[in-house]
């Protein structure tokens, strides 16, 4: 996600860009849809569901499901409250087994603005973080949720008077292309207007371990990287490692990373013994 301190200005003329480059993708069929998602099964009851852009051309951050024989693990809560309830649902289908654990990978908020869907449709939820992202979340998230829905009106203005939110004249081809995403942006101008803050309510230091029944889960702190608390998941059995943003494709977003520090957290993710060739294992954080 684009964070909110950058300035309104930046962040207005990015979400225009991606959103005119996404109604313009092949892959999108000229258009985003929200409600879409890719799953993918990664070992048995173990899933990744990989959500679309917006239509504002914001980023949304995946989920992984990891179901065990009593109870349900989940990383990431996505960014609209919507997509939660869409993951619920499908998680519901899988198994019957509550969803127990909810862990926030990092603070920024396309990872754990479906906290609270989670948090009503599954009142024993315990939401996990590392204590720095718990800390930056609490000083962050409360002016984000305020924030978003003016920031949404402000754009859509902009748009409908043919501008940017910085005042640059559209074009012709970009107007047309602004009317396909109006529809799209006013509906999650909406749902912006609905979202409550909600923190984590169980964070660690350097290491926690579950036990979901018959399948270990290890949430790891390796160090500074994407932000200052990135947390990731390894289950041991299956050698499935989730990372968060620490590994972004094609390149991560550093605006929040410290780059130096994150080299040496992505060693630490690495298998020994295999520095220079790591396409023989998915690597092991231990």
């Amino acid at each position: 996600m684009i964070s909110t301190s950058k300035p309104d200005v930046i962040r207005a003329l990015f979400r225009l860009l991606a959103a005119l480059l996404i109604v313009a993708s092949p892959a999108f069929g000229g258009s985003a849809d929200a409600d879409q998602r890719q799953i993918t099964k990664l070992a048995n009851g173990v899933y990744a569901i990989q959500h679309n852009s917006l239509n504002d051309g914001s980023v949304n951050g995946n989920t992984t499901v990891i179901i065990g024989n009593r109870e349900v693990f989940v990383v990431d809560s996505c960014y609209l409250p919507s997509l939660a309830r869409g993951d619920i649902a499908q998680i519901r289908k899988w198994t019957d087994k509550p969803v127990r654990y909810l862990l926030n990978t990092h603070f920024h908020n396309d990872h754990n603005n479906g906290n609270k869907t989670y948090l009503d449709a599954f009142p024993f939820l315990a939401i996990v973080a590392q204590e720095e992202t718990k800390k930056d979340m609490d000083l962050i998230q409360p002016g984000n949720v305020e924030r978003a829905p003016k920031q949404m009106a402000d754009t859509i203005a902009a748009l409908k008077q043919g501008k940017t939110p910085s005042g640059r004249t559209l074009s012709e081809d970009e107007k047309k292309q602004v009317l396909e995403i109006l529809p799209g942006l006013e509906q999650q101008e909406a749902e912006l207007k609905t979202l409550a803050y909600q923190p984590p309510t169980l964070t660690f230091n350097d290491r926690l371990d579950f036990n979901l029944g018959n399948r270990e889960v290890q949430v790891k702190y390796l160090g500074r990287g994407n932000t200052s608390g990135d947390a990731v998941v390894y289950l041991p059995k299956e050698r499935i490692l989730v990372a968060g943003d620490l590994l972004v494709q094609p390149i991560p977003y550093t605006y929040d990373g410290y780059p130096t520090e994150w080299v040496n957290t992505l060693e630490k993710m690495a298998p020994p013994g295999c520095e220079h060739d790591c396409s023989r294992t998915r690597p092991d954080p231990a």
